[in-house]
This record gives structure tokens, sequence and C-alpha cells, in this order.
């Protein structure tokens, strides 16, 4: 069973038992409604979504959610400085925009080792 699957459960179960709990001895502090209902449903609508948005966000990375955080290699930093470019007010951002960024990020010596990569599987230059 799924990790976040079983966290779901446990919450669900434990909301079970503290609303058992609290009829029992006619309290119920964490309740929206005399009955509980309304915060069982919402315990039970939460713990679902939550899993359902796990799931998706594990659908959009390969490796089951991993990622590769490397030093910035010299074909990356050309991509970026060379096509990278920015619409509008944006275009502040574009490395050709200013000669000295530029230089930064294209020159190994300058970048040194002050700029990573990050990705999804490591691409083959």
């Amino acid at each position: 069973m799924d990790k976040n699957l079983k966290n779901a459960l446990a919450l669900v179960v434990g909301y079970i038992v503290l609303w058992y709990a609290g009829a029992m001895f006619n309290f119920f502090p964490f309740l929206g409604d005399s009955a509980g209902y309304t915060g069982l449903l919402l315990c039970g609508v939460l713990a679902v979504c939550t899993c359902r948005v796990i799931d998706e966000i594990r659908k959009l990375r390969p490796e089951n959610g991993r990622v590769t955080i490397v030093p910035m290699r010299q074909p990356e930093a050309v991509e970026i400085a060379d096509r990278w470019k920015y619409p509008g007010e944006y275009a502040f951002y574009d490395m050709t925009a200013d000669p000295e960024d530029y230089e930064e990020i294209v020159t190994p010596e300058k970048r040194g080792d002050r700029y990573f990569s990050v990705f999804s599987s490591i691409p083959r230059w």
C-alpha cells in the first residue's frame, strides 16, 4: 500500500476514533455540528484529495518524482544564454541584454560553481 494512502487512512481512522470518543463523553470541540458528520466528511474528502494530488504530481515527473541537480555544464550555459528569450517587460532577463551577465554565464571560469541545472533525467550532450 502506498505511504500516502496509509497516512490518509490513518488520518481518517484517527478522526473516527476521536469522533466516537467525543460522542461517548458528549464532547465535540473539534466538530462543526453536534453530530460531527460534517467534520468527518471534510476529513475524508481532504484525505482523498491529498492522495489524488500527490499521485498527479508523481505522474508529471519521471523516475517517481526524483530530480537531479548538477553543476551547470557549458552546453546548458550556452543554451540558456543564447536561446532563452523573454517577451515584453521580461526581456530584461535575457542574458544577451547585459554583456556582463552573458559573459558570466558562458565563461566557465566566471560561472564557477555558482550555477546549477535541475533535470528530471540527465540529458546526453
